[in-house]
């Protein structure tokens, strides 16, 4: 999200890819239209890698030895809360402050800020007094705070005013419902197990799995019952139970490239939206396992295309005879086929194709260079990249295949589309 903060150190809090401020502004203002409570999280005292890289003074530099398996590697995303307490909370308040404060602020106009807080490993006492300055921080902007239950791990004597907080309960160990509850929290049932996704794009169902274990969360969970957890089975009538939810982890990203993309993360959100939705409505007419479920036609919104299918009136054939039933400027027909210039195009084509789809192509490459075939906003396909190979952008990915065209060639190309891969065939032969 877009913010002006940058270290001495040259460092920007902003990563390159962000929202930018109008645009979180029009997503703000969408949600609010469909009665979404968009609720944006901002994690410290943990989880604040972004944090420490701008200000690497304010880096937990204590001992981990209270949490059995932690490394120093935890470190680089911690603040320090024992040596620097009043210098970290005031820089963190700055950043809130930039993110909130004023009309033009990108979060101008949500109700509910998540704070984070969980998984610190620093000092339970410095713990409990950041998250209660926090909490009364947040409260005193007029905003609900929401946080990762964590007292249940975070035992000690300072007080933390938990009245009306939100409390996500994601692991019994660190949080225990009831315990929440009577220190007049309203919880949120996201129990990690079954309701955690963590893509890898082995599309292994379970807990922390590629796809989140949605069946058992069909089956075994409701926003009262946190027995998969370990926990207990509350009454389902409970004022202080506000509903439940599951989470999508992209943490693989953090040791290796999936090669997944939104598309990909978006199957798996949606899989697990479905039981969530359906468990936390809590009808009585509804299946009572998630074998005998009966899917409607569509399990999306009408007029909504979230697989990116390409419809069968948007299929197209581009060659010199039905060339003029398209939006196509200084393109030239000759005996050998359409003749392309640099400034040349055809607009109004299909644009992103999900997977089952073939785009084919019988093409000669007459330029140098860099030459792009398609685009369909930032994502390119090139005839040849800046390398010189067959390739494709596609949100982060630059993918290059190993098959470079050799100029004056005339070739037959066939890029298909497939769940988490993208093939080329060049004339028969895969690339």
């Amino acid at each position: 999200m877009e913010t002006d903060v940058v270290g001495e150190n040259g460092e920007k809090l902003t990563s390159d890819e962000h929202y930018t401020k109008e645009e979180m502004q029009q997503i703000i203002k969408l949600a609010k239209a469909l009665h979404i409570n968009l609720v944006p999280e901002i994690d410290t005292p943990g989880h604040a890698l972004s944090f420490v890289k701008v200000r690497p003074d304010l880096m937990y530099k204590g001992s981990l030895s209270d949490y059995r398996g932690k490394h120093n590697v935890e470190r680089v995303a911690m603040l320090d809360l024992d040596n620097k307490y009043e210098e970290t909370l005031a820089f963190v308040k700055s950043v809130y402050d930039k993110l909130l404060d004023g009309e033009d602020a990108p979060l101008h106009g949500v109700s509910t800020v998540h704070i984070g807080t969980d998984e610190y490993y620093g000092s339970r006492e410095s713990y409990r007094r950041y998250v209660n300055d926090m909490i009364q921080y947040i409260k005193g902007k007029g905003l609900t705070p929401r946080i990762w239950g964590s007292l249940s791990a975070k035992p000690g004597t300072t007080p933390v005013d938990w009245k009306d907080v939100e409390v996500d309960i994601w692991s019994i160990g660190w949080q225990r419902p009831a315990a929440a509850i009577a220190q007049g929290a309203k919880i949120i049932n996201i129990t990690d197990i079954p309701t955690y996704s963590v893509p890898s794009g082995s599309n292994s169902q379970g807990g922390y799995g590629d796809y989140a274990n949605y069946e058992t969360q069909y089956n075994r969970w409701t926003p009262n019952d946190f027995s998969t957890g370990g926990g207990p089975r509350l009454e389902a009538s409970n004022p202080n139970i506000l509903g439940g939810g599951h989470a999508v982890w992209n943490d693989n990203i953090d040791l290796h490239e999936t090669g997944l993309t939104s598309y990909d993360i978006f199957k798996r959100f949606f899989k697990s939206m479905q039981s969530t939705a359906e468990r936390t409505w809590g009808s009585d007419r509804a299946a009572k396992t998630y074998a005998e479920r009966v899917q409607p036609a569509s399990v999306y919104a009408p007029q909504s295309n979230p697989d990116k299918t390409v419809a069968e009136e948007d299929l197209f054939k581009i060659n010199p005879e039905t060339v003029k039933d398209y939006l196509a400027k200084k393109v030239q027909k000759t005996e050998a086929g359409l003749n392309f210039e640099k400034d040349s195009t055809i607009e109004g084509l299909v644009g992103d194709a999900g997977p089952s789809h073939v785009l084919k192509l019988d093409v000669t490459v007459t330029g140098d260079g860099e030459q792009t075939f398609s685009t369909s906003g930032n994502n390119q396909l090139y005839l040849a990249d800046k390398d010189g190979y067959l390739a494709y952008t596609f949100e982060q990915f630059h993918i290059q295949f190993n098959k470079k065209l050799e100029k004056n060639k005339r070739y037959q190309i066939s890029v298909v589309t497939k769940p988490q891969v993208t093939e080329v065939y060049v004339d028969g032969e895969k690339g």
